[in-house]
């Protein structure tokens, strides 16, 4: 674990031990707006009539919520995957089904990594 944290960083290494409560928090909120009401409130840009179902983030202790931006009524299918350690960004009325999975990095933070 130490190795971790030396090579993300301890403010990296705080910041993700700090908002795994926030995610929790999210993950229990079971109707759409108030998720969409939530991510709001930690940045993230949501735009009206967009339906979050069971959505999923990793990374975000990278870049935060704040890289998330998604348009009007736009849909996130049950268990979607969004890596915020970039930023995403949707125009108005997309959808993406169930179990979609949306990368944006090709760093995966470790140096010794097999797929570095």
């Amino acid at each position: 674990m130490l190795s971790t944290v030396r090579e993300i960083g301890v403010r990296k290494a705080l910041r993700f031990a700090a908002e795994v409560p926030i995610l929790a928090t999210f993950n229990r909120l079971a109707y759409p707006p108030l998720r969409s009401m939530f991510l709001r409130r930690l940045g993230a840009r949501i735009g009206e009539e967009t339906i979050l179902h069971d959505v999923r983030f990793f990374n975000w202790y990278r870049g935060g919520f704040a890289t998330l931006d998604l348009g009007r009524r736009c849909f996130i299918g049950s268990e979607c995957l969004l890596d915020l350690a970039a930023g995403i960004h949707f125009e108005d009325h997309v959808t993406l089904a169930e179990r979609v999975l949306i990368l944006t990095h090709v760093n995966v933070g470790y140096d010794d990594h097999p797929l570095q």
